[in-house]
């Protein structure tokens, strides 16, 4: 992982001021992406380039209305398309600070499901490097607080992560569950640890 440029990704999260909350996510979604495909794959470049798309995934949520990204109740339809939107935003950024365009196509696929249901393109083809970030990032999504509900406890997001309706490779969701095991408080960036 040494041909990853923190340097440079500290300074995009600063140039477009990307909130803590986000960063701190970002954080916990690479980690747990460096040892599931390190599991899952051994060390091979891809892996790097899944790590840095993870550490830059929503780095586009820093141009979504804060009080829509705050909202403390359900999104209205208008505002949760405005939150779809960090995925488009994501990638402008993205292509702006010339980052690898594979690290790109990570990222725009990183709400996409096999069965065609995610967003923004509606993808049906995704990469087995495609859907652990997208695994990964429901993981950590569910298991946090947020504005809108407190954490999830790890079997609660296993049962969503398995619901049939994502359509994911259900080893992939296995070898997550393994290395994790069943501890709802497996260890987070950010997060007061006892």
């Amino acid at each position: 992982m040494n041909d990853i440029d923190y340097a440079k990704i500290f300074r995009i999260y600063s140039k477009w001021d990307v909130p803590e909350d986000v960063i701190l996510h970002m954080l916990r979604v690479a980690e747990l992406i460096r040892k599931l495909s390190l599991q899952i794959f051994g060390s091979d470049k891809d892996v790097a380039l899944l790590i840095k798309a993870a550490l830059l995934h929503d780095v586009g949520k820093a141009l979504v209305n804060r009080e829509i990204l705050n909202k403390p109740g359900k999104l209205t339809a208008q505002e949760f398309e405005e939150m779809k939107r960090h995925v488009e935003y994501t990638v402008q950024i993205l292509v702006e600070e010339k980052m690898d365009q594979r690290v790109i196509t990570f990222v725009e696929k990183h709400h996409e499901r096999s069965n065609g249901s995610g967003y923004p393109k509606g993808v049906k083809s995704l990469s087995a490097y495609d859907e652990i970030l997208a695994i990964c990032d429901i993981y950590d999504a569910v298991t946090s607080n947020r504005p809108y509900r407190p954490k999830l406890n790890c079997l609660e997001a296993k049962q969503i992560i398995e619901a049939k309706k994502n359509g994911f490779n259900r080893e992939t969701i296995k070898q997550l569950f393994t290395m994790i095991g069943d501890d709802s408080d497996f260890y987070k960036v950010g997060e007061n640890v006892s």
